[in-house]
């Protein structure tokens, strides 16, 4: 009787080439969630302090850091080593890929 050598759901991969796709997962999906992140952020800072709302919705929060900032306003903070989110999400995805599979 044949065995299956390895995972049938995963097609037999490789360890390493689950751990690069876990990887590239997590790291994508922190490249295109982080400008949420930021307005999130600007939007709760602003609820701290006292004074005009900087911010009046999503949209003109977008608008306004990328006029003020540049694009990479909206990616600011991402490899932060003091917030760890982005290295987190890619452990992360990377350990859900090779348990699940």
């Amino acid at each position: 009787m044949p065995q299956n050598i390895g995972n049938t759901r995963s097609g037999g991969l490789h360890i390493g080439t689950r751990v690069a796709a876990g990887i590239t997962t997590g790291a994508l999906a922190v490249l295109i969630a982080q400008p949420t992140d930021v307005v999130k952020v600007r939007f709760q800072a602003q609820k701290q302090t006292s004074g005009v709302k900087r911010y009046t919705s999503t949209i003109a929060a977008y608008r306004m850091i990328g006029r003020e900032e540049g694009l990479a306003g909206l990616w600011k903070g991402i490899l932060d080593i003091d917030k760890p989110h982005f290295h987190k999400e890619i452990n992360n995805t990377m350990l859900i890929s090779i348990i699940k599979n």
